[in-house]
């Protein structure tokens, strides 16, 4: 396969990940060559690319889809204060799966899918799976024939949703350092809402039926009690100043609000619109929040954290064990989310 072949691969996996055109176009800005201006015109802007700049933008996309699959757009289970004994056994449990071996649900696992990042003592062990997805898109009027055209006059955006079947890469990632497991799903932005929470537990099942297959029940996670509660994040979110909030949804004595970013603003709890909400109905209490924290300029992961408001409107403690997790481009960015989670409890 030529390397135009397998850019455009690269290309189309990103597009079937939902991944942004916006972030398509930066990975050909930055080498200073033309940028598509919508997916059907990629295949051209390709057929016109140098050898050089093509083996450079073929190894950046690459390394950015990579990224996307181990980083960006998970929901994350943090199992927290193991024990080392726990830790080193289920490490290597999974060091010694094989191709061969059969895994549930329609998982499969191969050792190109092991990542060890030794300066941290974390090892990432990912899965692969076919799932069924509803991909959203942004139709491009201009594309369509004049009568068709003619049918959406009255609509200024228009988009198409359509089902796809794609590999998706959920992962169990140990780190020894810290004491901690982490399980996450992949697209889960894309996942039906009805299906965020089941697969979520038949990976952590087929997780544990290894586990205890090889070692012994006493060695499964077991997220009532191992689970980080996160659901103290959602206050600290919005009440500690670092970082900048950008979807809120929360409770006043007057009623349920929810509130995304508007015009220029650029952090909701200083926006003149939630400001002037403020204070006209008071304390506010929040129950679902999305903050973002800068890494760099480039660098912005954003968590998401909250709960049904029927859930939340119930008298009693909550518990929340999972965040989801987005625009994470790299291992430094998937760090800082993480620990801004776990201080933030």
């Amino acid at each position: 396969m030529s390397n135009k072949e397998l850019l455009q691969n690269c290309i189309d996996e990103c597009r079937n990940r939902a991944i942004s055109f916006d972030d398509i176009k930066s990975l050909f800005s930055a080498e200073a060559v033309e940028q598509p201006k919508q997916w059907r015109s990629v295949p051209s802007v390709i057929a016109h690319l140098s050898d050089n700049k093509l083996t450079t933008l073929l190894e950046k996309a690459n390394l950015f889809l990579e990224n996307q699959k181990k980083y960006n757009n998970k929901l994350i289970v943090l199992y927290e204060n193991l024990s080392a004994d726990k830790i080193k056994n289920i490490k290597t449990v999974f060091e010694n799966l094989k191709i061969t071996d059969t895994l549930e649900y329609g998982y499969s696992f191969d050792k190109q899918y092991i990542e060890s990042i030794n300066s941290d003592s974390l090892t990432i062990f990912t899965f692969k799976k076919i799932r069924s997805v509803f991909l959203k898109e942004d139709i491009d009027l201009d594309a369509l024939t004049s009568d068709t055209r003619s049918e959406f006059l009255d609509f200024d955006h228009l988009v198409g949703v359509k089902a796809k079947k794609i590999s998706c890469f959920d992962s169990l990632i140990i780190d020894e350092k810290n004491a901690r497991i982490i399980i996450q799903i992949d697209l889960v932005s894309i996942l039906r809402s009805s299906d965020v929470d089941k697969n979520l537990d038949l990976f952590t099942i087929m997780i544990n039926n290894v586990i205890s297959a090889q070692l012994n029940t006493s060695y499964v996670l077991d997220k009532k009690v191992e689970a980080l509660n996160l659901y103290g994040c959602i206050n600290n979110f919005y009440n500690k100043s670092e970082g900048t909030v950008t979807n809120l949804s929360f409770t006043t004595s007057k009623g349920v609000h929810h509130e995304t970013l508007k015009g220029a603003a650029t952090d909701i709890r200083t926006a003149d619109y939630h400001l002037g909400g403020k204070a006209k109905e008071g304390t506010i209490y929040p129950y679902r929040i999305t903050k973002k924290f800068k890494l760099n300029a480039t660098n912005q992961p954003q968590a998401f954290l909250g709960v049904r408001y029927q859930y939340y409107a119930k008298p009693g403690g909550k518990s929340l064990s999972n965040a989801r997790l987005f625009d994470v481009y790299n291992y430094q960015s998937y760090l800082l989310i993480v620990r801004k989670l776990i201080e933030n409890i």
